[in-house]
């Protein structure tokens, strides 16, 4: 087995969270771990952020979703590993296809209000910026093998 265990953080004061994914999942070899992220923030915040950090590894970001789309940008990850929904401005959702012993870290959401400077520079945000920022919403997911 490998064991998912969900941890929740905000780093914004102003932010309230509806996060409804159970606080542990457990997954076999080879199943597909689906991630939950949603907010209140508003129609403004439709882009979701979804970053990765493998034990020892600098995090790093897997896609980059805009809701309204399925046209989301994966940068250099493939989506035969890694897929990901975004029905609307308020949820989405990110799934590790078949998951693997190679899979355990730490998976993160964000998401923030759209700026015209996003879309030149989709796959390079600052990950410290991202975290920092006033209106930001961090949902941490982490694989642990048992």
């Amino acid at each position: 087995f490998l064991y998912l265990t969900l941890q929740t953080l905000s780093c914004s004061k102003n932010l309230t969270q509806q996060e409804h994914q159970p606080p542990e999942l457990w997954r076999r070899r080879g199943e597909d771990a689906k991630m939950d992220c949603s907010h209140t923030k508003g129609a403004g915040y439709y882009q979701m952020y979804w970053f990765r950090q493998l034990p020892g590894e600098s995090m790093r970001l897997v896609v980059l979703t805009t809701a309204g789309t399925d046209k989301h940008d994966f940068g250099d990850f493939s989506t035969e590993k890694f897929s990901a929904s975004k029905p609307d401005a308020h949820s989405g959702s990110f799934s590790v296809l078949k998951v693997e012993p190679a899979d355990e870290g730490v998976y993160f959401c964000a998401v923030g209000a759209h700026r015209h400077s996003d879309a030149e520079n989709r796959m390079s945000p600052s990950v410290n910026q991202t975290r920092q920022g006033g209106d930001t919403f961090v949902i941490g997911y982490s694989f642990t093998q048992t």
